[in-house]
């Protein structure tokens, strides 16, 4: 059936009056003119109307703008009384629909902008896409990164998340952005005209979230990696114009990280958050104190590594730190034709091996702007006399309370390090698949002892008869690998610390006889738990927060962490002093303590002081990258920070 002429104009008014703002206007505008002819032609059309046509023109009008200028003497006739009215009439109802229509427009406008839809124009920001638990302490990481420049800008691209939702979470948690600004947006991250309008293109890096949180079903790790290389695929369309910018982002699956290498990019970086995490808790588990040293290594407040190249001469690695007045070397980047840049990074080189000309120094300092090598020796270092005592190995029983993604990590890691060991995981009704899983992990390990214990952490009668106090390592994970929730799973770990606390009470023993390592989902329970002083050593989300905001800044520090993460090579221990000093306490600048340890072909980053190891005000005792010139009281009980090749 054909549509009808009337049919027709209505369609074809319906289309016009769809394009929004421009023709609602248009419309109004037409109204207001067809009103304005009929009531002039009404007027000319009037017997007594001889004032003239401009006259006429404008007394019109004045008549149907303003209501307020009509002005009728006593000889107007009743016809001219009649125009005059319905002049008025439509000058009313147009102008309140002229009123309508601005107030309407100026209220779109405003939802707009509070649905952050716009353009946004800015250079050089950092550019976070999507949306989790971690954001909140990525945003405070760049926060503190950004306070050397003058005005510094995040922008925030999340899908299926409001604009005042997220403003109003960042809002409640951070209170000074300091020289930063946050702008949040929703959107979908894979597409590219969405990452056109956030200038993604101008940005000096962009961090890709998981699109779910970590402790998901194994589904939508599966989903959010898909995701997450459509979004890295959508960005390397934006690397023609800058092929500087960083791409740092988080991929569950390892052959789907592996895909990355495929782009021959160094500034694309993919990690396993809770891989990391997993190998993490190893070392801090097997080196007291460790976490708060990582905790200021992956963060901007404090001593962290850096790149630094300089017209090196012929100069060996072991006087390198003489040559710095503030910094402390710990390896080298020595660039090789045909090998992968990844691969060329050697921590704790030989101290003999002699810079080449593009060697890069991997070197610890509070600030890149501090950094500067002087050809000649400026710090005189003198020689002490070694110890040379080693540690002992000592069979080693863990206690596992809960289950998490990252235990199973943490049990393969762990079990590079140590032979003999007891490990027991207690866990309140497991399901058939855990049970399984379990299983499979004694086979894999047989050197280790694991035992199924089926008793409820959170009951004190339970926890009694496991007798924790009895182990070397106690590990507190999720109590419910289905929940996701970080709230319930927190207040789980949180209960279980207190129990504890009340069997060391109970007991008279000290915590100091063996480790208590949590994990925690929120970072702000990690503080909470702190001020109680219920636990010295916690792992938490704000780790891998911090790492991920510094290869935002540094994505060739991923390589970094790969060696030290690794099992074979070096790594960063906590050793007692007495390994080193043959009589305690000692006074001697810092500068004797990296020659004396240097004697043990290590390099010492700083020490602990036993004193402060419970107190947050102090850092835990942490002392990174001190002045080499500073005396440092070393008593028994307290330790050096190094890289070594094992433990001993």
């Amino acid at each position: 059936m054909k549509p009808t002429l009337r049919q027709k104009i209505t369609y074809s008014y319906e289309q016009f009056i769809g394009r929004g703002g421009s023709g609602i206007f248009w419309s109004l505008l037409i109204l207001f003119l067809l009103g304005y002819i009929f009531v002039f032609a009404l007027r000319i059309l009037l017997p007594e109307e001889s004032s003239g046509f401009m006259t006429g023109a404008w007394r019109t009008l004045k008549e149907v703008m303003d209501p307020g200028n009509v002005s009728l003497g006593d000889g107007e006739s009743f016809l001219s009384r009649l125009v005059t009215f319905v002049g008025v009439i439509i000058g009313v109802v147009l102008f309140s629909m002229v009123i309508a229509f601005i107030t309407t427009s100026i209220d779109t406008t405003l939802m707009e902008v509070r649905k952050g839809r716009g353009k946004i124009w800015e250079e050089g920001h950092t550019i976070i896409l999507g949306w989790n638990e971690r954001v909140l302490d990525i945003i405070q990481e760049l926060i503190v990164a950004n306070e050397s420049q003058k005005s510094a800008c995040i922008i925030i691209l999340a899908n299926g998340i409001d604009k005042e939702v997220m403003d109003d979470e960042i809002k409640s948690r951070i209170s000074d952005f300091k020289t930063t600004k946050v702008i949040t947006t929703p959107g979908y991250p894979a597409s590219i005209s969405e990452l056109k309008r956030i200038q993604a293109g101008k940005a000096k890096s962009v961090i890709v979230m998981a699109q779910c949180s970590g402790n998901i079903s194994q589904e939508d790790k599966e989903l959010s990696d898909n995701l997450v290389l459509k979004i890295i695929m959508a960005l390397r369309t934006f690397k023609t114009a800058n092929p500087d910018f960083a791409i740092i982002s988080e991929i569950f699956n390892s052959d789907k990280r592996a895909l990355i290498s495929y782009f021959e990019d160094d500034s694309i970086v993919a990690i396993d958050s809770w891989n990391m995490l997993g190998k993490l808790m190893v070392q801090t588990s097997l080196t007291g104190g460790l976490e708060v040293v990582y905790d200021e290594l992956f963060g901007f407040d404090g001593s962290e590594i850096y790149f630094y190249k300089a017209d090196w001469g012929d100069i060996a690695f072991r006087d390198l730190a003489y040559h710095f007045p503030n910094g402390i070397p710990l390896g080298i980047f020595r660039p090789e034709e045909g090998k992968p840049h990844s691969e060329c990074i050697m921590i704790r080189p030989d101290k003999n091996t002699k810079m080449q000309k593009n060697d890069e120094l991997l070197i610890l300092s509070e600030d890149d702007s501090l950094l500067k090598f002087n050809p000649e020796i400026i710090v005189h270092p003198h020689t002490l006399e070694l110890n040379n005592k080693v540690l002992k190995n000592s069979d080693k029983k863990i206690l596992m309370m809960g289950w998490h993604e990252v235990s199973e990590i943490y049990i393969n890691e762990v079990s590079d390090y140590l032979d003999d060991v007891v490990f027991d995981i207690m866990i309140a009704s497991p399901d058939e698949e855990l049970i399984a899983l379990i299983e499979s992990l004694k086979t894999e390990n047989a050197h280790f002892n694991i035992r199924l214990i089926e008793k409820n952490p959170l009951d004190l009668e339970d926890l009694t008869a496991v007798n924790p106090l009895s182990y070397d390592i106690v590990i507190i994970l999720s109590q419910d690998s289905h929940n996701h929730d970080p709230e319930k799973v927190d207040a789980d770990t949180l209960m279980i610390l207190l129990l504890l606390r009340k069997l060391y009470k109970e007991s008279g023993k000290s915590k100091d006889e063996n480790k208590i390592i949590t994990q925690l989902l929120n970072s702000e329970n990690q503080e909470l738990i702190q001020q109680t002083d219920v636990d010295d050593f916690i792992i938490s989300n704000r780790l891998i927060t911090k790492i991920l905001a510094q290869l935002s800044e540094q994505p060739r520090m991923k390589w970094v962490y790969d060696e030290l993460f690794k099992a074979e090579g070096s790594e960063i221990y906590i050793k007692p002093a007495d390994l080193y000093f043959t009589s305690l306490p000692a006074t001697v600048p810092f500068a004797d303590i990296l020659a004396l340890a240097s004697q043990r072909d290590e390099i010492c980053l700083g020490y602990r002081l036993g004193s402060g190891s419970h107190n947050p005000e102090s850092h835990f005792g942490i002392k990174l990258n001190p002045d080499k010139n500073q005396n440092v009281t070393i008593s028994q009980g307290d330790y050096l920070i190094v890289v070594a090749e094992n433990e001993k």
